[in-house]
């Protein structure tokens, strides 16, 4: 941080007090942990006597710091420790969790690799619904140069890399950078006027950039979700108006021997309509809507279906219902 002075000190327009009393007192901001970047801390001091039987007072000079921005990020990978993708499945998409640990509204450049080799920038999204599945419908491309939005401080933006089908070979790790783009460097290092409102920048104790890896083993996995729905209007026609029933039939088919483990299918509910209560079914057996001792449940935005551990071919079948809005 840095402090500029400006203004001139008071004086006393009689330079003898006879048998005054004064006294000299400060008035600054309070103490802060960790500042707003840019936010100004202004600090002016008083003085106070009397003089021949008058009050009377006078300012020093105004004092003006202006707090610096440090730059500080964390990210860390979400789930398992290992991320199971199945040969020549769709692109699979991987979750990260950034945190702005620095003090300042800041933007983050990312760069992810598999197995050492840079990935497009076209291959890193935020998880627009931080259900740590990726929906090319919702979850949003981030920008051409592969940057976040600004993050106030302490915000988080739950990020998924795309492992690309083609990548999808053996095994390997999955590895995402984050650097502040306004600068990284050792802890201490300087970026004059470059923080928040003109402020300085300084680099904090992560030097301004973090890295997150997680390694993914590639199956012979063959395994397919087919989605299909069946529309019912009030007055028993199949025409999609408000109020209409709509029966969303999942059927998750597997082909092969290869180990499945902890499968689970997810479908959030999508926007304009309302999920009808008691309707999850897998199998034609009844699901309840909380997550109590059975397979599924219903989390408030996502219908969720725990289908375990699968080692063989086999047909699972699953369907729920919304209500048009």
């Amino acid at each position: 941080m840095k402090a500029v002075s400006t203004g001139h000190g008071g004086s006393i327009a009689r330079a003898v007090a006879f048998g005054a009393a004064a006294s000299l007192c400060a008035a600054a901001s309070p103490a802060l942990a960790l500042g707003s970047a840019g936010a100004q801390i202004d600090n002016v001091a008083s003085l106070q006597f009397a003089i021949e039987g008058h009050s009377a007072s006078i300012s020093s000079n105004l004092v003006t710091t202006r707090v610096g921005e440090i730059l500080d990020v964390t990210l860390r990978a979400l789930g398992t420790s290992t991320v199971e993708v199945s040969t020549g499945e769709a692109d699979r998409g991987v979750p990260f969790l950034l945190t702005n640990s620095g003090n300042g509204s800041e933007a983050f450049a990312l760069n992810a690799t598999v197995g050492g080799t840079a990935l497009p920038a076209s291959t890193l999204f935020i998880d627009t619904d931080r259900n740590g599945a990726f929906d090319p419908a919702i979850d949003t491309p981030i920008s051409a140069c592969g940057c976040t939005p600004p993050l106030v401080p302490g915000a988080t933006l739950q990020l998924l890399v795309i492992i690309p089908a083609a990548t999808q070979a053996g095994s390997g790790v999955l590895s995402l950078q984050a650097r502040s783009g306004t600068g990284t460097g050792a802890p201490g290092t300087l970026f004059a006027g470059r923080g928040d409102n003109g402020a300085d920048a300084v680099v904090g104790a992560t030097g301004a950039a973090a890295t997150a890896e997680t390694p993914f083993t590639a199956t012979e996995a063959d395994a397919s979700v087919v989605k299909s729905q069946q529309v019912v209007a009030p007055d028993g026609t199949s025409s999609p108006v408000s109020g209409a029933t709509i029966t969303y039939r999942l059927e998750v088919v597997t082909r092969s021997n290869a180990r499945l483990t902890a499968a689970q299918l997810a479908d959030t509910i999508p926007a304009g309509t309302t999920y009808l209560p008691g309707s999850l079914q897998i199998d034609g057996a009844a699901l309840s809507d909380a997550n109590d001792a059975d397979n599924g449940r219903f989390d408030g935005s996502s219908i969720l279906v725990a289908l375990g551990d699968i080692d063989q071919p086999t047909t699972r079948v699953v369907t729920f219902q919304v209500k048009i809005q």
